[in-house]
């Protein structure tokens, strides 16, 4: 091999390298930012919307907004979880909320004004009824009652529930419920 050769070789050997290197530094990057997305050509960094959390010691997973929160409430033959803002002094956009007990009860309107129907939604891949309440389109109440596949005794049945004030509202709460599953 003449000179030439070998300082050919040698200035490849150097591009490979960078290239190798900016490949690894931007696989580095990508693996770092797992909440990045691209917005009009660029990559934006933002908090994921929405987040999977369990729910108590009850087995059952659900995703929900990134700035709500799930406490639980001991009752004397259930537990009941409560879904809800995690900032309180910002209004609720909606609320919602899961029975696991033996005796589960339909809630009520909350007013006569309010129209009652039933709608198909989606829960733990069953397509079910829930009862809506639409109260002059002010606040809507949802509500279904579900067997618990997972039960240890005292919780045979999951009764799922719901409140918003706006029909967009009550969507988010459907897609949280429709995401509800075992680990």
């Amino acid at each position: 091999m003449d000179q030439n050769q070998i300082e050919t070789i040698a200035l490849l050997n150097k591009h490979k390298l960078i290239l190798i290197t900016a490949l690894l530094f931007s696989l580095i990057s990508c693996k770092n930012s797992t909440d990045s997305f691209i917005e009009n050509g660029n990559r934006t960094t933002a908090t994921p919307l929405f987040v999977e959390q369990v729910i108590g010691k009850t087995g059952y997973l659900i995703t929900i907004p990134n700035d709500y929160t799930i406490s639980a409430t001991d009752g004397p033959d259930a537990m009941i979880y409560y879904i809800y803002r995690k900032d309180s002094t910002k209004m609720d956009q909606w609320t919602a909320g899961l029975y696991f007990g033996n005796h589960p009860s339909e809630f009520k309107p909350a007013d006569s004004n309010c129209k009652t129907s039933t709608i198909k939604r989606k829960i733990l891949d069953l397509n079910l009824d829930w009862i809506l309440y639409n109260c002059n389109e002010k606040k809507y109440s949802i509500q279904t009652i579900i067997p618990n596949t997972k039960t240890k005794g005292w919780d045979q049945n999951i009764h799922v529930f719901g409140n918003a004030a706006t029909k967009q509202d009550l969507q988010v709460i459907f897609k949280s419920y429709a995401s509800l599953h075992l680990k």
